[in-house]
């Protein structure tokens, strides 16, 4: 009986550990999707910002040129 309460031991602590790994190594692979999901997250921000911002310009361009006016821009 006592080697068979060291053997069922045993296997408990094992199948704790193994428990212990595999949430250690699904946090680490999580966090890895995390940083990548932030970083396309950022990179699609950026673009629709970029977009919004060459949408006012021209808006902007629109609005002056109907009062007749325009905006200095010098090429290079």
């Amino acid at each position: 009986m006592h080697n068979i309460a060291k053997t069922s031991n045993w296997h408990e602590k094992h199948q704790t550990f193994q428990v212990a790994r595999d949430n250690m190594r699904a946090n680490k692979i999580i966090a890895e999707e995390m940083k990548i999901a932030n970083r396309e997250l950022a990179i699609r921000r950026k673009a629709r910002l970029q977009e919004l911002l060459e949408l006012e310009a021209r808006m902007y361009e629109e609005e002056l040129a109907r009062k007749g006016l325009a905006i200095y821009k010098e090429k290079l």
